[in-house]
């Protein structure tokens, strides 16, 4: 009998296939690498000047859009607040239909103020800036307040300043005393209102009329000049003691002055401040002010609970 010897013709087969293997995979990959992403050169193009145009329109934004029709004659008020919200979906559906089928996303929707907040891709954002429908487009940011005063700090200078501004250079009195600053500061923080009437600020677009506030604190003055409007019509619709000393004891009136003002003060009288600072902490004579509230067409209702 004689055994055949294949052991060396199955080796030799094995490395020939196993070449063969090598070759085709070498080749497949020089293909792959001759054409796609990262053949030679291909990092030298860049994007073309059409490709970064595209793609400059396409960028996002987030911005608040404020609505030309503020359905004055429907006041955010808790009765009328549904009618309100109604009106506006009617009111603003073309415009919302807009920003969405332009890939835009409607993130919020505000009723006191007939607005939304969205974001939007800068064509978008040109093409709502000219709709007659639009009012104004504000950047949705974040408020950065100024940083606060440090008291201590402010009466150790050893200078007085004419401005009565701080060590950081915030004001606290105006250069001119017949031109007394606007506060409180909260009112141009939140873009509210500014002295300039040219200058975007929500009060050009509500004021507070159809909204009642009920406060609660010591006694004041109804018949205080700050509290009545141009037209003679008195901010306080009704005054009720709950403190058992009458409507006419004498009172501090520090805190309702204070929660009263801040809503719904005129702006039309002037305090110079530096008439009711503690002597260790003068300011400079003639340091005037004017408060206007925030919602300066609000009714209020004021309960006087303490003394």
């Amino acid at each position: 009998m004689r055994f055949v010897h294949r052991r060396p013709f199955l080796v030799v087969g094995t490395a020939l296939v196993a070449f063969a293997l090598i070759g085709l995979g070498v080749a497949v990959a020089r293909a792959t690498h001759a054409s796609g992403p990262f053949a030679r050169g291909a990092h030298r193009g860049g994007l073309s000047v059409s490709k970064a145009t595209a793609l400059s329109r396409n960028t996002s934004s987030r911005v608040i859009v404020i609505m030309r029709n503020q359905f004055n004659a429907i006041p955010a008020s808790k009765r009328r607040t549904a009618t309100r919200i109604r009106a506006e979906r009617v009111g603003d559906a073309r415009v919302l239909t807009q920003v969405r089928s332009a890939g835009g996303h409607v993130y919020r929707t505000y009723h006191a103020l007939n607005a939304f907040a969205a974001t939007v891709s800068n064509s978008e954002r040109a093409a709502l800036r000219s709709d007659s429908a639009v009012q104004q487009i504000v950047p949705d940011t974040v408020v950065q307040l100024p940083a606060p005063i440090n008291a201590r700090s402010f009466a150790s200078t050893k200078a007085p300043r004419a401005a009565g501004t701080t060590p950081s250079g915030q004001t606290i009195c105006p250069a001119d005393p017949s031109k007394p600053l606007l506060e409180p500061e909260a009112l141009q923080t939140t873009n509210t209102a500014f002295d300039d009437p040219s200058t975007p600020q929500a009060a050009n677009l509500a004021d507070g009329s159809g909204v009642k506030v009920a406060t609660f604190a010591d006694g004041l003055d109804p018949n205080n000049p700050d509290l009545i409007r141009p037209n003679g019509q008195h901010v306080i619709a009704d005054y009720q003691d709950f403190s058992g000393d009458g409507l006419n004891a004498p009172t501090p009136a520090a805190e309702a002055f204070g929660d009263v003002s801040s809503v719904a003060a005129q702006g039309t009288q002037t305090y110079d401040i530096s008439q009711f600072m503690n002597p260790a902490h003068p300011l400079p004579a003639g340091c005037n002010i004017k408060v206007r509230g925030i919602a300066p067409g609000a009714t209020l209702d004021v309960m006087k609970v303490f003394g």
